[in-house]
Order: structure tokens, then sequence, then C-alpha cells
């Protein structure tokens, strides 16, 4: 049965007849419509849904609040585009389920055996965008493109984050518009842009690229980028017990993209000799809560090196200098995660990477 079929039958047994009605309209429309079923799949895509998600656009889309792996691309890029619902008023959250998700899918005319929705339900809330600006060297007219405007846009990105560049994947997700033309006997063009998004720039991210000529403004381009924190991460091999003795032979690395809540491991060692709290399928990644935390022999990844309300140095590099204020942990966190702090001078909310003990890194 789908999910439509699900509600709609619900919604007649309670007597609900209007919405039953109309349920049972999308319900022959998505029946009628077409299936998108691509030529050549690569296996069912894979719907990992995050526990928490930050929205600054006008619509949720399934790729702000989830991770979409395996399938045929197409199919792929697809689901992860789909609309899901409008977001929350600002500052206020709401919930979105594995059976909503499913039901938008099909909605969208996506048959539930090319797609898998796995995880709880998210927690979205709705975030003022935060803008970042900065001025770029000036070009030539003759060197104005496309592929200039998304690099423009995607060294906006990275000036943001705190992590190297090798380990950030950021890819075009919308068609650029067209600059306009500029004049052949313009002598220099600057190109200013303007990083509109919640911190941290992950996910979806909106870039202005402000093209100026001869110093007057001439356009603005709206570049949409997807943009990706990749890293090594440990998965299992094969399937785990519960109380086993982790072994190297149970484990590979593998290069993913990481969550922000982080909570994983990053090397075979910290885990080898540790043992499952409960069984682990074939290649998951093996997270904190995975194993079984040995005081006495816990490694530090496992250990919580910040906690709540802990007062920690928060370190950051400027363009110039480098910098060290005095911040709050707002949550608990083990090595190389990424927490919420307050900078407790300016009582600004913003991410860091935990690095030692009462330490992180952040972006100023």
């Amino acid at each position: 049965m789908s999910c439509l079929q699900f509600w709609y039958r619900r919604f007649r047994r309670a007597g609900l007849t209007f919405v039953g009605l109309c349920l049972g309209a999308a319900l022959a429309s998505a029946q009628s419509r077409p299936q998108v079923v691509p030529e050549r799949l690569c296996g069912e895509v894979r719907v990992l849904l995050k526990p928490t998600a930050n929205v600054t656009q006008r619509v949720v889309r399934l790729a702000d609040v989830a991770a979409v792996e395996g399938g045929d691309p197409r199919l792929r890029e697809l689901i992860a585009n789909t609309d899901l619902d409008e977001p929350p008023r600002g500052g206020q959250s709401t919930s979105i389920s594995p059976k909503f998700v499913e039901f938008r899918l099909q909605l969208a005319g996506i048959d539930s055996h090319l797609f898998q929705v796995r995880g709880k339900a998210v927690t979205v809330t709705s975030v003022a965008a935060e803008v970042w600006r900065a001025e770029g060297p000036a070009i030539k007219p003759q060197e104005l493109s496309n592929e200039v405007l998304l690099e423009a846009a995607r060294q906006a990105v990275l000036r943001r984050l705190p992590w190297d560049s090798a380990d950030i994947e950021i890819r075009l997700a919308q068609k650029l518009a067209d600059v306009g033309p500029v004049s052949p006997s313009a002598k220099a063009i600057l190109l200013n842009t303007e990083l509109r998004t919640a911190w941290p720039p992950l996910g979806r991210v909106q870039v202005g690229v402000v093209v100026s000529v001869d110093g007057r403004p001439h356009s603005e381009v709206l570049v949409y980028l997807e943009v990706r924190h990749l890293g090594d991460v440990v998965v299992s091999k094969k399937p785990l017990e519960a109380n086993q003795t982790i072994s190297l032979d149970d484990l590979y690395v593998d290069r993913r993209e990481l969550e922000e809540s982080g909570g994983f491991f990053s090397t075979l060692q910290s885990l080898v000799g540790q043992r499952t709290r409960r069984a682990v399928r074939p290649l998951t990644v093996i997270g904190n809560d995975d194993v079984t935390r040995n005081d006495a022999s816990q490694s530090l990844e496992l250990r919580v090196l910040i906690k709540r309300q802990d007062r920690v140095r928060l370190v950051g590099q400027t363009s110039a200098l480098s910098v060290s204020v005095l911040g709050e942990a707002l949550q608990d966190g083990r090595a190389g995660e990424l927490i919420r702090l307050r900078n407790v001078d300016s009582q600004r909310i913003i991410m860091g990477r935990v690095v030692s003990a009462n330490e992180a890194k952040v972006q100023f």
C-alpha cells in the first residue's frame, strides 16, 4: 500500500470526508502520472535523514535535511531537489518524519521501489541568513565568464570554512543566469561576493556575485552551490555482533560526507580492541554510540573534551593575524566534532571544531 493510500483510508475511516476526497484526488493524480523510472538503475537511492537541519531558503528541499546516496545519478539529483515543505517562521522549528518524506517523493511521481528512507524525524529550524562580503581581484572584460563567476563564489565559500579545501566538495546546483553584456571598451571589472547562508555554509548555499564595471555596479548573479564536507570515516567491513571485540579485519576507512554533529571515528587504531555496544550492519559508519566506552582505556576520539557550559578558548585565523577569544560551549564535544559555541564578548552563536580540552577552532 502506498503512503497516499494509507492516509486516504485513515481519513475516510475517521469520517474526514473532505480531506479524504482531497487525498483521493492526489492519489488518482499520482497513479495516473508516469512514474519516474530511469533507463539504467544502479540500485535504489538511499535517503539518510539528518537529526537536525538549519534552513534559510523559502522552500525546504530534501537535500537540506538528508544525505542522498547511491542509485542512478539522475534519479538521485531529482530526489535531492524535491520540495518538502515551507520552512517554519524565523527561529522556530518543525519536524519532518520519514513517512512524510516518502509521501512527498511518491507525490512527485517517484516509485517507492526506487528509494529507501532511513533515519528518524528531522528537526528543521529556520534561521536568518548571515551575509559575508568580500572583494575580489579586478579582471579584464574578455576574462569575464561563467567559470570566473563560479570560481569567485567557490572561493567565497572556502574562505568561510575552517577545513582544508581538499576536504570540501563544491558543485554548481543550478544553472547560472546571464551576466549581461559588458562594453568591450571597459577597462576593469571587479567581482564582489556576498555569501548569504547560515553557519556553517554547507548543503545548498547561495552566493551573490556583484559585477562592477569601471567602478559602477553592473549586475548581480546569484550562484547556487551544493557544498559538502568530506573526510575519512571508519566503516564496518562485515556484520558485527553485540559485545564483539573489534579487530582490524572488521574495518576499513572510507571517504564520505561528514555530519555537523561529528560522533565518528577517523582512524582504524581508534577502534581496534573496542567492544560493540550493539549489532552493526556491514558498510555502516561506526559512531561513538556503537561502541562500549571503557573509561580505563578510552580513546581520545571517545572522550568528551568539552562539556556544555565550559569556558572555551576560540581560536581563529583572519587574513592578517590569529585571533583568540573567550567562548562558552553550548553542547558537549569530542575531538573533531563540530559544536555550537557562544562568543562571550559579542554573544554571537557560532560553530567550532573541537581541537583539545577547552579549545575549539572557529571562523571569525
